[in-house]
């Protein structure tokens, strides 16, 4: 056995040596995987940097066997350093010197590609049920209980009992106490922050006209609320897993099991990144130059197109997947793996995750998938150079198909490349689109993979919109505090969505009403009345300005300008004083 590094002294050895001249004789060539350091590793991609193209495999050295007649000579050989430190990802050619009857070769089949628009054998589509249909008592659910359904009794009492064990055994309080319709109160306060923002927390409770919230008073007082979110928490010290984010995790996974309770109803459904926004300090946060929000926790999300979440895994960095599988694999597969009926659905995904080889595993597993490519994972697919494809008429397109996965290149504003292993390139559509030359829009030719994939990418985008649209605004101090917002935020808009979807539209709640509903059910059981007088200091214009001030009868309480009690108040500046008091007090 010798090593050669090209294959033309590869051939020059084999044609000089006349031992190969036997019949009897075989000789094998295999191309070795590459050495540490020659392979990209698809992670390691800039996510922002979409139309790089990604650096394909390096071949290492090339092997030479001579006389093997026999695959198990092969197989049992011991492995060499390369091929023992990682999996063999290139492929292996091997090349007989002589066709003999006894000699055996092994070879890997390509993929064969030609410009068709047809598989071999096109994947079965089965309709979808309709939400209403199979789930009818989901009509007559008002929002809170259409809430209730998905962040669930369970754990609001599971949240009860962690808040009472984090308080008594980690924090040495024994004194604390909280029940569920604390907890409940406490998140509906947590949810009223995102549409009513006030500069502080404590402001809230400000009984100032300009500041305050009457709810909020009648709700909690301030320092229960400061209390229950003091000993917030979600999961048992004692008993935390491997992840990073431990902490948070038991809260995620009761709610992926609540958002599969009705099954999968949509026919359309994508994949891609959800971030929420933090600045702190934690090896779980990631920083991903050019998005919206560029610092925070990343959570692949598994959505349909209109925007209901039906799965969330928070993203914890390479350790949570094996080596052998490329993140955007092991990403589609896990979140894909909830789907029960695969044939019903049709799954997209952007050119972070899509991969020939990803496509045609979902194929085999009987799951319609179509997603934007990068140049190096189109399976050997050959079309025109970008740069040149890209000064052709806007519109214009080109095809290529193995009968298993189907790739279509089309020229818009830039150059887009879509793989599939189901959709079709015709018939084709129109869209209007500017073009340079002509003051209007005019319509251009859009393959029909494309035009399907518009419609049905996005939902993760959507549902972003809604969580930041109304994201509570209550800071918390704990690195877990804004998974924990973001988890009771996901809850409120999958509620809505199955609102939407059981409602006529003409009765359906807007989302601003609908999270209103739900934050008056979580504070409907409080009858709390606020006790004393108005706390608020006065406006110094309105206390000095002289129009109006006079005295009236009231209960007895401190004076504000002496502390002593009295029964008299200014009825303008409400505020109590004695009738010594009353001109000082309004005096500079």
């Amino acid at each position: 056995m010798k090593r050669y590094r090209t294959l033309r002294e590869v051939i020059e050895a084999v044609t000089a040596d006349g031992s190969s001249d036997s019949e009897d004789d075989s000789i094998e060539i295999c191309i070795l995987p590459p050495q540490d350091g020659a392979q990209s590793e698809t992670e390691e991609i800039n996510e922002e940097q979409l139309g790089a193209e990604e650096p394909g495999d390096v071949a290492g050295e090339v092997e030479v066997h001579r006389g093997c007649d026999d695959d198990d000579d092969i197989d049992d050989r011991p492995m060499t350093t390369t091929s023992r430190k990682r999996s063999v990802s290139t492929e292996s050619c091997v090349v007989p010197a002589k066709t003999t009857k006894n000699s055996k070769s092994s070879t890997v089949s390509k993929p064969e590609w030609k410009k068709a628009d047809k598989f071999i054998h096109p994947l079965a589509s089965v309709s979808t049920p309709v939400l209403a249909n199979t789930n009818p008592e989901l009509i007559t659910k008002s929002p809170i209980e259409l809430f209730e359904l998905i962040f669930t009794p369970y754990i609001f009492t599971s949240l009860q009992e962690q808040f009472e064990l984090y308080a008594h055994r980690d924090c040495n309080c024994p004194g604390f106490s909280a029940t569920v319709e604390d907890i409940r109160q406490f998140l509906g306060i947590l949810l009223l922050s995102g549409y009513h923002c006030l500069p502080c927390e404590r402001d809230y409770w400000s009984t100032a006209d300009d500041l305050g919230c009457k709810l909020v008073i009648k709700t909690m007082n301030r320092n229960k609320f400061q209390e229950l979110k003091r000993f917030c928490h979600v999961a048992d010290n004692s008993a935390l897993t491997g992840t990073k984010v431990a902490k948070i995790q038991p809260l995620y996974d009761a709610l992926n099991l609540s958002l599969l309770q009705f099954g999968v109803f949509d026919t359309k459904l994508s994949i891609d990144e959800s971030m929420v926004p933090y600045y702190g300090h934690h090896s779980a946060k990631m920083f991903i130059r050019g998005k919206p929000i560029r610092f925070g926790y990343k959570i692949w999300m598994l959505c349909s197109s209109d925007g209901y979440p039906y799965q969330a895994a928070i993203y914890c960095g390479k350790g949570d997947r094996p080596e052998s599988v490329g993140l955007g694999e092991h990403v589609v597969t896990t979140l894909a793996s909830c789907i029960p009926n695969k044939l019903q659905h049709e799954l997209y995904f952007d050119n972070f995750f899509t991969s020939y080889a990803l496509l045609l595993k979902l194929r085999n597993e009987g799951l319609k998938a179509t997603g934007t490519a990068r140049e190096g994972r189109l399976g050997g697919a050959c079309f025109s150079d970008k740069r040149t494809f890209q000064k052709k008429d806007r519109g214009s397109y080109e095809y290529v198909s193995d009968g298993k996965v189907s790739i279509v290149r089309w020229s818009d504003n830039s150059v887009v490349t879509c793989a599939t292993n189901h959709d079709h390139v015709n018939p084709v559509k129109t869209v209007q689109r500017r073009v340079a030359g002509k003051p209007d829009k005019v319509p251009v030719s859009q393959p029909l993979m494309i035009a399907n994939y518009v419609q049905g990418m996005g939902g993760v985008d959507l549902m972003d919109r809604l969580l930041s649209a109304y994201r509570p605004r209550i800071k918390g101090k704990k690195w877990w505090w804004n998974l924990f917002i973001n988890g009771v935020n996901i809850a409120v808009v999958a509620a809505w969505k199955l609102h939407c979807k059981v409602t006529p539209p003409a009765e359906a709640l807007s989302h601003l009403n609908f999270r209103r509903e739900v934050v008056q059910g979580l504070t409907r059981a409080s009858t709390r009345q606020r006790l004393g007088g108005p706390t608020a200091p006065v406006s110094l214009c309105v206390r000095y300005d002289g129009l109006q001030h006079y005295l009236g009868s009231t209960t007895q309480g401190r004076c504000a300008f002496c502390s002593s009690n009295t029964r008299k108040m200014c009825v303008k500046c409400d505020k109590r004083l004695h009738e010594l008091c009353f001109p000082l007090y309004h005096t500079r």
